[in-house]
């Protein structure tokens, strides 16, 4: 059974993420100097790229998956 009150406190987040989003790309990043801009682009990126290799990293390394359940190889 779906739980509204859970629901709805996480679309809250999301709109007021995305929202948030929105404000320091539309106001501040037009004020930042060109440096500082460059350096948020590139950890904006690695975040990008990096947080999805980190998470199959992370579902890699539960064992037991074709390895003789014990996660060593073996076998």
């Amino acid at each position: 059974m779906l739980n509204w009150g859970a629901a709805l406190i996480a679309g809250l987040i999301g709109a007021v993420y995305v929202a948030g989003l929105y404000l320091f790309f539309a106001h501040v990043w037009p004020r930042l100097p060109p440096l500082v801009a460059m350096l948020i682009f590139i950890v904006l990126t690695l975040l990008a790229v990096l947080s999805p290799l980190f998470a199959l990293l992370r579902l890699g390394s539960f064992g037991g998956h074709g390895k003789g359940g014990n996660g060593q190889g073996k076998g």
